[in-house]
């Protein structure tokens, strides 16, 4: 019998928020939700497109925000946050945090510095990570600067970005290096498309014009944007970079190199091999719930791209697309949809609607790109992939019970992938728990299956302990692989101070059988760690606020595995000057 597991949801560290399989470059929602610990948002006077800032809330849960409060008064304190239909005690700790009782936000002009290094134990220049970043905010006026250099680079400097965001009411200005954010993911997103990302409610709105402070090096703008409304709002932007790429022996390039490593002689070679050149517009009209926005951009590569297949993907130098956008939110239910026209004529797209119903709010979700479609600056689908995801969320006070139901078609493989997703959630006076099952199949067999068991016993407001238990079973052909997880954590919070503690041993019977484990680590950094082998590791985590105005942040990391030690430094500064 699989075993059940408990996953810890931590208060804290937004665990079950940033916890996935995999390796994702989701920077802007981490940013998000520093800002928002920063400046919360007045849940007495903020509108719905405010709230859904809020990364724990779907818009219909902002909905019944807004709709309590109308009916039952302004909230005062926590208590009242109760009266909202679907809200318990576990939703309401969440959005704590994000949220002020008062009616003003209160955004402080400042200047805010972040420095942070990570090194391996014996210290050695060619295994640390060093990154650094700016924040300038002169109102009307965001001045940013960022810096990395990766494990295995030389130079300290080895990746950096800068910009200017100017903002006059409606109108938007960028200039150096920035960021758009336009749209489902089909054409202009860098959060990428929905269907991949954490929540539903996240393409529901747009941020327009962000500053970059990424460090993914391949992605973003180099040039200069403008949104303002006239009769429509409208985006115009121009952008000019260079991009790491693969290029052959004939001096065509063949693709893009999306990591940002330059850590031996091929990935040197690919630094900074094509140059990128594009431009685009995005027009938008919005009538009450209604949003219709038309997207268009060019796009000019050189080297000229080779590919396998000329005939069904991308090639030459010049790239063209348009798109259209439809969205609607209602007061009980939301709708978008983004098709979009791609080289050789490929069209693609993805739709979603989310609505309430009897004690379920409900999330659908479907995609459909054909072999070959390609977009430089949203989805890439070399072998075609259609599916989507249904939610189901019940807002019963009793437990938060979620069923995730996914279905995944690669068209170039003629395979299709299933899997299901069972979570229960619940806080009672110091204890909270989460049980969690997954199984994913591969046409009609059994592919995959896990369950993870989080609990956390909170003995005062600042006090708690954590226990995690995740299994993971692995089936190929007549074997079954087996990975399993277990780890105590220890934390405490008292004024300025948080120190987290953690002991882990993994068993993985193969590579396969990996399991992502998420931990807190250095602020904005969003760490999965990947486990498999045979080994244990623990860490100690502390941060101090020394004052309103700087903050020290360290993590000291020890991976026992085959008889090797490793040990891992880490250490941060926050500055801001008011």
């Amino acid at each position: 019998m699989m075993l059940i597991v408990i996953v810890l949801c931590s208060i804290i560290d937004e665990a079950h928020l940033f916890e996935y399989d995999g390796v994702r470059d989701i920077e802007i929602i981490a940013r998000d939700i520093e800002q928002l610990k920063s400046a919360p948002i007045p849940i007495n006077s903020a509108s719905r497109e405010m709230l859904q800032m809020i990364p724990f809330l779907s818009f219909l849960e902002c909905q019944r925000i807004i709709e309590e409060r109308t009916h039952g008064g302004v909230f005062r304190n926590r208590d009242d946050l109760e009266r909202i239909p679907g809200f318990d005690v576990l939703m309401i700790d969440r959005i704590l945090p994000y949220i002020t009782f008062t009616e003003k936000r209160v955004f402080h002009e400042q200047t805010a510095v972040r420095l942070r290094a990570t090194t391996m134990l014996p210290w050695s220049r060619y295994r640390e990570e060093v990154f650094g970043r700016t924040l300038c905010r002169v109102a009307p006026y965001t001045f940013y600067g960022v810096g990395e250099k990766d494990e295995y680079e030389k130079h300290y400097l080895d990746y950096w970005a800068a910009g200017l965001v100017a903002q006059y009411d409606a109108c938007t200005f960028a200039l150096g290096k920035y960021n758009l954010d336009l749209g489902t993911g089909v054409m202009l997103s860098p959060i990428g498309s929905f269907y991949s990302t954490t929540d539903f409610h996240y393409i529901l709105r747009e941020r327009g014009i962000i500053p970059y402070t990424s460090v993914n090096e391949n992605s973003g703008f180099f040039g200069a944007a403008v949104t303002d409304s006239l009769l429509l709002k409208f985006t115009l932007f121009y952008s000019n970079q260079r991009l790491d790429g693969r290029i052959d022996t004939l001096g065509f390039a063949r693709s893009f190199d999306a990591c940002g490593d330059h850590v031996d002689s091929t990935s040197l070679d690919h630094k900074d091999r094509i140059n990128e050149e594009c431009a685009g517009y995005a027009l938008g009209y919005a009538s009450g719930p209604l949003r219709i926005a038309q997207r268009t951009y060019w796009c000019r590569y050189d080297p000229s791209f080779a590919c396998v297949d000329s005939f069904s993907r991308f090639y030459g130098s010049t790239f063209f697309m348009s798109g259209l956008q439809v969205a609607y939110t209602g007061s009980s239910s939301g709708l978008v949809a983004e098709v979009a026209r791609g080289a050789k004529d490929k069209y693609g797209g993805l739709c979603g609607i989310g609505g309430a119903l009897p004690y379920l709010d409900v999330a659908l979700i479907a995609r459909y790109f054909p072999i070959g479609y390609y977009s430089p600056k949203g989805v890439e689908a070399e072998s075609g992939s259609r599916g989507g995801i249904l939610v189901l969320k019940n807002r019963s006070k009793i437990a938060l019970l979620t069923a995730e139901i996914d279905m995944d078609s690669d068209a170039g493989k003629d395979t299709v992938l299933y899997s299901v997703r069972m979570t229960a959630e619940k806080k009672i006076r110091f204890i909270q728990l989460k049980l969690q099952m997954r199984w994913q199949y591969q046409e009609s067999a059994l592919d995959l299956a896990g369950s993870r068991i989080f609990l956390r016993l909170q003995a005062s407001k600042g006090l708690w302990a954590d226990i995690r238990l995740e299994e993971r079973y692995v089936f190929i052909d007549s074997m079954i692989d087996q990975g399993l997880y277990v780890c105590l954590e220890l934390g405490s919070r008292y004024k300025g101070i948080t120190m987290r503690m953690r002991y882990g041993m993994f068993s993985t019977e193969s590579y396969d059988a990996r399991m992502y484990i998420y931990e807190i680590d250095l602020p904005g950094v969003v760490n999965n760690r990947m486990v498999y082998g045979k080994g244990s590791y623990a860490f100690i985590y502390g941060t101090f606020k020394v004052s309103r105005l700087f903050g020290f942040s360290t993590k000291y990391t020890m991976v026992w595995k085959e008889n090797v030690i490793e040990h891992e430094l880490g250490c941060q500064i926050d500055w801001t000057l008011p």
